[in-house]
């Protein structure tokens, strides 16, 4: 290791887990990605800001976000990233690297980020879309960006997904909640958000974190 690899190391420490270690843990074994994908029988289910039951979406309040922006290098590019450490303790048993949703790297995705590290696992979010030659969607007005940008996965296409992932002999863990539809787990969308299936698949993804990450 060069001197100005060693002080690059040392200068990005962040509560005793730098970005090289971050790197390496979510490589391994040892470490776990966040995905989000929607699928849904359902997709008109949430319009107009309504529940599957027909009841109005309360949005949670806003929280401060509580990590930092960093930056590493990947090739010939300097990748922004927002990172958020446990504050309760020196070093965390796992590392979640998570990946952000068409919007890019906004508040949303940056309070998901810290909601895991208050779990007690360093999280990691990095701006992709750095390499794109066009910029995200600046919301979900913006239509003909989205187009370009991503399209919604049918369940059938889910679950080809699933066959072959188990095909091939990996253990894959897929839930499709009925009447909720595309982008279910963000909370600043009251067109999308499902209180009821976000609370649940929050509950499910911390149970993968902890039985695979440990607690």
């Amino acid at each position: 290791m060069s001197d100005d690899t060693r002080r690059d190391e040392q200068r990005d420490e962040t509560e005793g887990f730098s970005r090289r270690r971050f790197l390496e843990h979510t490589a391994t074994a040892g470490g776990a990605a966040l995905v989000g994908v929607a699928a849904s029988r359902n997709s008109r289910a949430q319009e107009g800001g309504k529940s599957a039951s027909g009841n109005r979406t309360e949005l949670p309040k806003p929280v401060k976000l509580k990590g930092k922006m960093i930056e590493y290098k990947s090739g010939d590019l300097m990748i922004p990233a927002y990172l958020s450490s446990p504050k309760t303790q020196r070093v965390a048993p796992g590392a979640v690297l998570v990946i952000h949703e068409v919007f890019g790297l906004n508040d949303h995705i940056k309070s998901i980020v810290d909601r895991i590290s208050n779990e007690g696992f360093v999280a990691l979010a990095p701006n992709f879309f750095v390499r794109a030659s066009e910029p995200p969607p600046k919301d979900a007005t913006d239509t003909a960006a989205l187009r370009k940008a991503a399209s919604s996965i049918p369940p059938e296409k889910v679950k080809e997904l699933e066959d072959a992932l188990k095909k091939a002999g990996k253990q894959v863990d897929i839930k499709i909640y009925d009447g909720a539809g595309h982008g279910f787990f963000n909370d600043t969308r009251a067109q999308a958000y499902n209180a009821t299936a976000a609370a649940d698949a929050w509950q499910r993804t911390l149970k993968f974190f902890r039985e695979r990450l440990g607690k």
